[in-house]
């Protein structure tokens, strides 16, 4: 719950820096287009021609940054994806801030890393589930069979070792199969019956996004990404 909360803070600042970045953007061309039509107004070549450089290179600037900042940051926190966020949310604080690009979304971004770094943080030190998010024995649960035995132990606890030839995975593709539970329960938090487009959207989102992880995973770590989806509600 508690990386739950930084995620959604590094969404929320992430967002804030996108906005405050597209009214900049809106305002320069304004601006821009009045200072220039003001400048050959005067008829005077040189300084129109400056006038005019400076403001499509401003635009230029905003524009590239807008877009760095929307698609590599709060796109991919939106989705989940937040170790690709981590280190884009830092270049594009970072350039902000040391240029005077941007000096509010600049601080935004760099909170918003600060945040996701957090939540990264507290979600590998805690790769179980939490109570209110329930998960079914995989990668990150404990056998309900206790080894040797072929009976259900109820406390979930396998025995000092685990089983044999269990799948090695990084800690990015953990992560990852971890996020895939976390957006899993949200979805299937939703009211019966409830109608939300957003909720549509996102499960179309998880099923795709699980179709391409699944391709370049062992084949054990696939049938867990099966089950996941498995326990998902279409409605």
């Amino acid at each position: 719950m508690v990386a739950r909360t930084s995620f959604v803070t590094a969404g929320l600042l992430s967002l804030i820096a996108v906005l405050v970045q597209a009214a900049a953007f809106l305002v320069t061309v304004i601006v821009g287009a009045y200072l220039a039509s003001l400048a050959a107004s005067f008829a005077v070549a040189g300084i129109s021609v400056g006038v005019d450089g400076v403001v499509v290179a401003t635009i230029v600037v905003q524009a590239v940054m807008l877009a760095a900042g929307y698609y590599l940051s709060f796109d991919r926190i939106a989705e989940g994806r937040y170790v690709e966020a981590l280190d884009p949310t830092l270049v594009i604080a970072l350039i902000s801030l040391l240029l005077f690009v941007a000096i509010v979304p600049g601080i935004c971004y760099l909170l918003a890393w600060v945040k996701l770094r957090d939540g990264i943080s507290e979600s590998s030190e805690a790769p179980t589930s939490t109570p209110d998010e329930p998960a079914p024995p995989g990668m990150f649960t404990p056998s309900a069979t206790a080894p040797g035995t072929g009976t259900v132990d109820p406390t979930g606890n396998p025995g000092p070792s685990p089983a044999a030839g269990a799948p090695s995975i990084s800690h990015e593709l953990q992560f990852q199969l971890m996020a895939l539970r976390r957006r899993v329960a949200v979805v299937n938090s939703l009211a019966p019956g409830q109608t939300e487009v957003n909720a549509v959207t996102e499960r179309f989102q998880i099923r795709e996004e699980a179709e391409t992880l699944k391709r370049g995973v062992p084949p054990e770590i696939g049938v867990e990404i099966d089950k996941i989806l498995a326990g998902m509600r279409d409605t």
